[in-house]
């Protein structure tokens, strides 16, 4: 078998995976989480969410590829960690504050003020140790190594872990949010081709702050 068919099957077999797992994630969560007690509930959303991307690290265990092939990088942490929340803080600036001044927070999103601090700070933790860990793995680090290896290119890998990623909401929202959450990914998969030390450590954090910033804009405003 060649390499690019080799590649192909595995990309079938991950991308239907992730699909799968997704659907079974928000079942689970949607009919069965809510029986558990409360600290349970908290580590059962972030160990189910990091289970989506299960079969793409294990084709990563088995095949003993180096993490710094999906970016991740051991060099500059303090720079890694600094490029990833100016990224997040100027998302959040462009897309979340600035179009809520203008549109209105009612017009844009739903209402998730918390009455207590250690709910924002349990948000932090599951939208960057789960959310954005796991969706940038498999995204911008899994995926996106892949499609470079069977394009030879950043154009075509660009675009399509960008729609993939869109197409990966859809279960959560509608056709306008994975218009938009394409847009995002492609917002971040450009900063990690085009900007020096900006990894896939400096993208998780990105998202999970800026994910995390959003809850923090819409309860102040």
């Amino acid at each position: 078998m060649s390499e690019k068919k080799a590649i192909i099957i595995e990309l079938i077999i991950s991308i239907i995976s992730v699909g799968l797992m997704v659907f079974g994630v928000m079942c689970f969560n949607n009919y069965l989480i809510m029986k558990f007690p409360l600290g349970v509930r908290m580590v059962l959303v972030i160990i189910t969410y990091l289970s989506i991307a299960i079969v793409p690290f294990l084709i990563v265990l088995i095949k003993k590829e180096k993490l710094s092939e999906f970016g991740i990088c051991k060099e500059n942490i303090l720079k890694q960690i600094i490029i990833g929340l100016i990224i997040a803080c100027v998302m959040s600036l462009f897309i979340t504050l600035i179009p809520i001044l203008i549109f209105g927070k009612e017009n844009l999103y739903s209402s998730s003020k918390y009455k207590y601090v250690w709910q924002y700070i349990f948000e932090f933790f599951y939208l960057t140790f789960g959310v954005a860990l796991t969706e940038e793995f498999i995204f911008r680090g899994y995926l996106l190594n892949r499609f470079k290896k069977l394009f030879k290119s950043n154009i075509f890998p660009i675009i399509i872990t960008s729609v993939l990623f869109g197409f990966f909401h859809i279960l959560y929202g509608n056709y306008i949010q994975v218009i938009i959450t394409a847009f995002i990914g492609l917002i971040l998969v450009l900063c990690r081709d085009k900007i020096k030390n900006c990894t896939l450590f400096s993208l998780i954090i990105a998202h999970g702050v800026y994910d995390w910033l959003i809850i923090i804009i819409t309860a102040i405003l």
